[in-house]
């Protein structure tokens, strides 16, 4: 009896002290601890009078002005110039045509935008505010918007052709000489189902590769009648045509809703997998190899700032290293959720800024502690945040909602 007792107190003493050693472990310091949030809502340089009928285009500050899009009616849309710092209106000129963030492009003092109204490609004087039509198609073909991309003074635009077969279409990536009208295709899809955003084609970007050459980089989503729906990534030499790169995602898509990023010899592509789902994938673009892969919750926007990634879902904001998809941190909780879809983060200083629901916020690049979290002031459900653009030389940035248009201070 007395060896059964001082087994069982030498047990107790010994659990005694392993439950000291592990509660005496030094926890994970927080990155975030002691960083104070700052929370005064942002105040208002300038605002102007309701308006009503603002539209999805992202303003763009050009000289001393700041320029956004209202709807004309007719699918015909007005660009509008505002004075930088007073907001007064300075002018407002009819496009003739739709012009959203997605589907228009600046170079230098030239707004270029896919004219599907008139199936054309134009653009827009920002110094004399005319309009210019730089390419039609053919009756044959109809241009889709929002997919093209400016080279050397070329243009490469996505082109619909019908087919014997109702709801499907052939589309074409087109190369335009923007100052002869001569045309180059540079491919040709199989049968494509038409039933569904962009007709198949995702993402069309450009990179320059180590190797000095110039790709065009895209998602595809193709029909066999034989052996249905098929997804692929490729990339085209602009030059000769040649295919760098054709290979079948290991994942099929049939909503092109989703984002491609492209860099060098990579390439990132976000994808919608189903009503909760998505999925991110890093390729190398020289041999086709998956990189890495990962599902996560609905995504809302990916930006590429040097080696990371920053992923902005319906539930959290985080950064991944864009080489190996590893997670280097995370804002979690649906309070993070953005209203806007694509172009609800940018970075600037090495802070990252989210636009939320009436709010701005600021995230360190490096931790993604919470630096601010600030309203705009007097803002409302009637003020849905449509487009912003952060002045290139102060900490002022220009929002268009649905009815104003108005300067922040940062």
């Amino acid at each position: 009896m007395n060896f059964h007792k001082t087994f069982f107190l030498v047990l107790l003493v010994c659990c005694f002290f392993a439950c000291k050693k592990e509660n005496t472990s030094e926890p994970t310091p927080d990155p975030c601890a002691g960083v104070a949030t700052l929370a005064a809502p942002l105040q208002r340089i300038w605002t102007t009078p309701d308006q009503f009928g603002n539209t999805d285009f992202k303003p763009i500050v050009f000289g001393n002005e700041v320029i956004f899009s209202q709807s004309g009616g007719d699918y015909e849309d007005e660009l509008v110039g505002l004075d930088v710092k007073t907001g007064v209106l300075n002018w407002h000129e009819n496009t003739g045509g739709k012009i959203t963030e997605k589907n228009s492009q600046l170079q230098g003092n030239l707004l270029y935008w896919v004219d599907d109204k008139n199936n054309a490609f134009g653009s827009f004087d920002l110094n004399s505010h005319t309009v210019q039509t730089l390419w039609t198609c053919d009756s044959v073909g109809a241009v889709i918007s929002p997919n093209f991309q400016l080279i050397n003074g070329d243009v490469m635009v996505v082109v619909a052709y019908p087919t014997d077969v109702t709801n499907f279409k052939n589309i074409a990536l087109v190369r335009v000489q923007l100052q002869t009208g001569k045309e180059t295709e540079l491919y040709r899809s199989n049968m494509l189902f038409t039933n569904f955003d962009n007709v198949g084609i995702l993402g069309l970007q450009t990179t320059v590769t180590s190797e000095g050459d110039t790709l065009a980089v895209f998602a595809r989503t193709e029909y066999d009648l034989n052996i249905g729906f098929t997804s692929r990534l490729m990339a085209l030499n602009t030059q000769n045509k040649n295919t760098k790169l054709d290979i079948a995602l290991p994942f099929n898509y049939k909503e092109t809703s989703g984002k491609l990023l492209v860099k060098g010899n990579q390439a990132w592509l976000m994808l919608a997998q189903n009503d909760v789902l998505d999925r991110l994938a890093c390729f190398n673009l020289t041999n086709g190899a998956i990189t890495w892969t990962l599902t996560t919750s609905k995504l809302n926007d990916v930006i590429l700032i040097e080696d990371k990634l920053i992923e902005l879902s319906n539930y959290a904001t985080r950064a991944f290293n864009a080489q190996t998809g590893t997670e280097i941190w995370r804002q979690g909780g649906g309070i993070y959720n953005a209203l806007l879809a694509e172009g609800s983060i940018f970075d600037f200083e090495g802070r990252l800024f989210l636009i939320r629901n009436f709010s701005v916020m600021q995230l360190d690049l490096e931790t993604g502690c919470v630096l601010s979290n600030q309203p705009i002031a007097s803002l409302s459900i009637q003020d849905l945040i449509y487009g912003y653009v952060k002045s290139a030389t102060e900490k002022v940035l220009y929002v268009s909602t649905w009815r104003q248009m108005l300067a922040l201070q940062l």
